[in-house]
């Protein structure tokens, strides 16, 4: 074989790995961390006492928790593996006050994206009768508790999914392929953790509207907060329509 050929295959290898570290990172620690918490759970509410009674009495809050939890150690966990190696790209002040119009307008933008994401996604749905059971992911379940769905729905899995996506993930092959390629790419990775087609397809529009302003404006909690906005919606909506 000719050794400059093997040489670049490694290099291409070893390239393909350092883009999709930071993904595997958080795929991998946050489905083992809420895996084995719901391990624990299960266990302790089969067994006898009083908690094994709290823990079954309160099912759907303990799994919750438990969720919020992984969540909290998953970013904890990135934040200390990446910090140094990926610097965050930060160039909008949002202390600034010249800046909190950006602010506003990307709260603005991320709700109104989802509504009407959400809005068009119902109607073509209704059209053609597709079954209930596909857009399942696209509304939160209003019979969980309210307060760690708040925490984790609104709050912890925006910052999660954009450090994981936008910032890592997107920055990785911005480096290596370019910034195009990493747009598209991190929107059809972004896709692919929500589900079914369906529920796919609009996460992947919204992927790629957060991946294209971070694209534009160098700003991490840009995209965060448009995130945060969007799934404001979807929560709050399920509880008060």
């Amino acid at each position: 074989m000719d050794k400059n050929k093997f040489k670049l295959t490694e290099s291409s290898f070893g390239r393909s790995v350092y883009m999709i570290l930071p993904f595997a990172a958080y795929y991998v620690t946050l489905n083992l961390l809420i895996r084995g918490a719901r391990l624990i759970v299960l266990y302790v509410a089969r067994s006898n006492g009083e908690l094994a009674g709290v823990f079954r009495r309160n099912a759907s809050s303990v799994e919750m928790w438990c969720s919020v939890i992984a969540y909290v150690i998953t970013i904890v966990l990135l934040w200390l593996l990446f910090r140094k190696s990926d610097p965050v790209e930060q160039k909008i002040n949002p202390v600034n006050p010249k800046n909190i119009l950006a602010y506003a307008c990307t709260f603005v933008a991320g709700g109104g994206s989802a509504i009407a994401l959400n809005s068009l996604v119902a109607f073509i749905l209704e059209q053609i009768k597709v079954d209930d059971s596909l857009t399942q992911g696209m509304s939160f379940d209003a019979g969980k508790p309210f307060l760690p769905g708040l925490i984790l729905y609104v709050l912890l899995s925006p910052l999660l999914e954009e450090m994981t996506f936008r910032w890592l993930t997107y920055g990785r092959i911005k480096k290596n392929i370019g910034e195009s390629q990493a747009v598209l790419i991190t929107s059809v990775f972004f896709a692919l953790v929500h589900g079914n087609v369906v529920v796919a397809v609009y996460a992947f529009i919204m992927g790629l509207i957060m991946a294209l302003i971070y694209r534009q404006s160098k700003t991490f909690s840009l995209c965060v907060l448009f995130h945060l906005s969007a799934n404001v919606f979807v929560f709050v909506s399920a509880y008060v329509l």
